[in-house]
């Protein structure tokens, strides 16, 4: 049964029925997000090199958001060693001259995980999700 609309009310129900699909959107693409920080999170957990000490590298990386719908921004980092991070990626060499060779972890991930992030947003928009 569908309902019968003047035309006066036009323009009004559009703009309701618009924004309710944004909203709709909004949500999902935050879901979408979410799903996506949790995998990488846990990706990075797996994946990180562990020294076998306590304190280990993998368990200090935490994410933050900040903002809310299409501004919502989600920061995933080391709380408690974020300043020795890009030497175990890349490597180093020691001031002995001892070469320490890179353990590349989260470019790896993020390689991985932010295009299928971008498949699923695109999706979304297209409604196929």
């Amino acid at each position: 049964m569908s309902k019968s609309i003047l035309i006066d009310d036009l323009p009004d129900d559009l703009i309701d029925v618009i924004n309710k699909y944004s909203d709709d959107i909004k949500l999902k693409i935050e879901r979408e997000l979410e799903n996506s920080s949790n995998l990488i999170i846990n990706n990075i957990k797996t994946d990180a090199p562990r020294s076998g000490r306590g304190k280990a590298l993998a368990d200090s990386f935490i994410k933050e958001e900040q903002g809310t719908g299409v501004s919502k921004n989600i920061t995933i980092f080391s709380k408690t060693k974020g300043r020795i991070i890009h030497f175990i990626e890349f490597g180093f060499i020691h001031r002995n001259g001892k070469l320490i060779t890179p353990r590349p972890f989260l470019r790896p991930i993020a390689d991985k995980e932010l295009p299928k992030l971008l498949e699923g947003v695109i999706a979304i928009i297209r409604g196929e999700k």
